[in-house]
């Protein structure tokens, strides 16, 4: 009976042993596409799909409709509609998950999305007058 408990012990150890020294990235999986294959799929891409994935990498937290010409002259009119909430409505939201979240920090969160909405609009603004373009 105690060699068994010994020879328990004793593989116990050695599996401590030998998990902790195995690298991790040794048990990591290859990844399943290869970057030549990635760069096919890339160049494949059309104009829009292009487009798309520019927005996603680099884009703010907004789209501007590709229907509204942001180099014409003329002043446009738009509605803007943020996708972040406004604070008291996203504390409500986030109650309603069963997730909390302070008024402070939605406050916080508008603002944000508010700041980067108008440095967009004012690099736009800048755009233009370089472009020698009128702008309010």
């Amino acid at each position: 009976m105690k060699a068994k408990k010994h020879l328990l012990k004793c593989a116990l150890v050695a599996g401590v042993i030998i998990s902790t020294s195995t690298p991790y990235a040794a048990l990591a999986k290859e990844p399943s596409i290869t970057m030549s294959e990635a760069e096919q799929v890339l160049n494949n891409l059309s104009k829009e799909q292009r487009e798309a994935l520019q927005q996603l990498e680099i884009g703010p937290g907004f789209i501007i409709s590709p229907d509204i010409n942001t180099t014409t002259p003329e002043n446009v009119e738009i509605i803007v509609e943020f996708k972040q909430d406004p604070a008291k409505a996203e504390v409500k939201k986030q109650m309603l998950n069963q997730k909390k979240i302070s008024l402070g920090t939605a406050k916080q969160r508008v603002e944000q999305s508010h700041k980067e909405f108008k440095t967009y609009i004012d690099q736009l603004k800048t755009k233009k007058k370089k472009g020698g373009i009128r702008s309010k």
